[in-house]
């Protein structure tokens, strides 16, 4: 059996599509594989949010959900953009939370439709995360230079990722990921893992972050 560790961020806004996306992973599972999913959130996520997504693993035997809260480590004064929520900048958080040395990272607006199995035994031994390129046009002029970042080549979108957690705390990331929250980069915790990554980011075909532009 192959056990898959999968890490996803919620908050009261998002349950519905959370709980969709977690159904389009275990519909779309092989029979042997195992789905560890950890949801990351606030202590005060209501008690009948949580219970809606862990309805699911009356359905299927090779899930387990656990809920982490973030809350107590967060620090003060993180800026949000746009559409985005706080609970997006908990992916940062990932490498502290959990033991493991290596996950998969979804965001709760993704429909899945293949075994995460394939994208999970990707090689990323010399790498702290792979993702795919942002297809988003940034609008912002000199960009790069405004997040400190010698191109945006290899800038990659957020919500689809494969992150070596080991990797990533042996060389203190997880420790510059949270410092630079006070940064206030436009495109928040993307930002933040796209210039700390730097040189250390491998490109994953784009059927592994397939974005409705298309």
């Amino acid at each position: 059996m192959k056990k898959v560790i999968l890490v996803m961020t919620t908050d009261e806004n998002y349950i519905v599509p959370t709980r969709v996306a977690i159904y389009s992973i275990l519909d779309s599972a092989k029979v042997d594989t195992f789905y560890e999913i950890h949801i990351m959130c606030d202590k005060k996520l209501d008690i009948n949010s949580r219970e809606n997504i862990l309805e699911l693993t009356k359905y299927w035997d090779k899930l387990q959900i656990e809920f982490n809260e973030v809350t107590d480590i967060f620090p003060d004064g993180a800026k949000v953009y746009g559409r985005f929520s706080i609970a997006s900048y908990y992916r940062l958080f990932i490498s502290q939370i959990l033991s493991a040395d290596k996950c998969i990272f979804i965001d709760g607006d993704v429909i899945v439709s293949i075994d995460l199995g394939e994208i999970y035994d990707i090689d990323i031994t010399n790498f702290y995360v792979a993702g795919v390129r942002n297809t988003k046009k940034i609008v912002i002029d000199n960009y790069e230079e405004k997040i400190g970042i010698p191109s945006l080549k290899e800038y990659i979108n957020a919500g689809v990722l494969v992150l070596n957690l080991k990797k990533i705390r042996e060389d203190n990331l997880d420790k510059m990921f949270v410092n630079a929250i006070a940064d206030n980069y436009r495109m928040m915790d993307q930002d933040i893992i796209n210039k700390y990554c730097y040189g250390k980011i491998k490109i994953l075909p784009l059927k592994y972050n397939f974005f409705t532009e298309y």
